[in-house]
């Protein structure tokens, strides 16, 4: 089962959405598509936006915020800032030592 269809099974609920809950649920959506590799759900009980990055994307990163826009932001930020190490420069010269 793939974590969005998870997502929606525990933590979206069954019951009708009050009309704020649909509006958020479709920012949540509208994330989900215009930024890949994290997982965007609403929370109706908790109140807040939640961003699961999704297997082998973002180890230990999970993001919580009161509105869109921070969610963004923050998703923005760990793209930015994650470790990516360096890539291996060639030195040029019989391989890579210096005579």
């Amino acid at each position: 089962m793939d974590l969005k269809r998870l997502a929606r099974r525990y933590l979206w609920p069954t019951r009708a959405l009050p009309p704020a809950d649909s509006t958020h649920l479709a920012a949540a959506e509208r994330i989900q598509r215009d930024r890949p590799g994290w997982l965007i759900t609403w929370g109706s009980q908790t109140r807040r936006y939640w961003a699961f990055p999704e297997p082998g994307t973002h180890p230990h990163e999970l993001l919580s915020a009161t509105t869109a826009h921070e969610l963004t932001t923050l998703i923005d930020n760990a793209e930015r800032h994650r470790h990516i190490p360096p890539p291996h420069k060639p030195t040029g010269r019989g391989g890579g030592q210096e005579c």
